[in-house]
């Protein structure tokens, strides 16, 4: 199925947002120079090349791997044109915003609960991760078209700071509003989350985990219709707009089982775009 626009366009962003923060990785490590394949084994990381690299040159270098990306992209020119525009603007109005980056694009995989019938992982990868002045944060980067608050109760975001163990994370915000200044557009938000927060997150976090495990052992699969119409609308909604007894049918002819997803392993043509 084709993604939409706004899908498309945070994921142009993400990708030159991506080979941006780790050319900007201060104090690299071992891991920073290679990357795991989806194959298992391992290659030189395309990016590592980036680190240390002059401001100017590593912008440039982004944009140039973000317009080669956009070509496979479902994304009008305009639009394509617009997110290279915006990124560009956005490097630059930050330059130097004292974000030193740590990590970037990072795996991670923590035990959520284990008991002995049953072990919950959660696994996922942050956006980065960098030490600045007001300590450590965990950054999640968001495309917008219109300027709102996120919301502190974002389940991503609860999970990423318990997962990663840092209390706050700034929602950075690079919006499309050609009405406003680049210090309008791009706004960063800070969630704090206090460890009464974190521990209530991970005690319903659980909960819900072992209510869908429930409906994996017993398939069953009672419909959440608060849902259908979140992030564009739902990819399954085409399934379950259908009677009963088509689904099946639907569900053979317009969808394919993929591999299954690990946040651990990387395409690496999508990399360098």
């Amino acid at each position: 199925m084709q993604k939409a626009e706004a899908l498309e366009r945070g994921d142009l962003m993400h990708r030159m947002l991506h080979p941006y923060y780790y050319g900007r990785i201060m104090q690299p490590q071992e891991h920073h120079f290679e990357v795991k394949l989806e194959d298992g084994t391992t290659q030189p990381h395309p990016y590592a090349k980036f680190i240390g690299m002059a401001h100017n040159e590593l912008v440039d270098t982004c944009v140039e791997i973000g317009r080669t990306a956009s070509f496979d992209m479902d994304l009008e020119p305009e639009y394509r044109n617009e997110c290279l525009k915006q990124f560009r603007e956005y490097a630059f109005h930050f330059a130097g915003d004292g974000w030193m980056a740590i990590e970037v694009e990072q795996s991670f995989t923590r035990t959520l609960y284990e008991d002995d019938k049953l072990r919950i992982d959660y696994e996922g990868i942050v956006d980065l991760v960098a030490d600045g002045p007001m300590g450590r944060i965990a950054v999640d980067h968001k495309t917008a078209k219109s300027r709102s608050t996120p919301s502190d109760l974002s389940n991503q975001f609860m999970g990423y700071c318990w997962a990663l163990d840092i209390p706050r994370l700034i929602v950075n915000r690079i919006g499309f509003q050609k009405t406003l200044s680049p210090a309008e557009r791009f706004q960063r938000v800070v969630l704090s989350y206090p460890q009464g927060r974190i521990d209530e997150w991970q005690y319903w976090a659980t909960y819900w985990l072992k209510v869908y495990a429930f409906y994996l052992e017993n398939d069953v699969w009672p419909p959440n219709y608060t849902s259908c119409d979140k992030y564009s609308g739902c990819i399954f909604m085409p399934v379950c707009t259908r009677i009963p007894e088509a689904r099946e049918f639907t569900m053979q002819t317009k969808y394919k089982v993929a591999e299954p997803w690990s946040p651990h392993t990387r395409d690496t043509s999508k990399l360098l775009g």
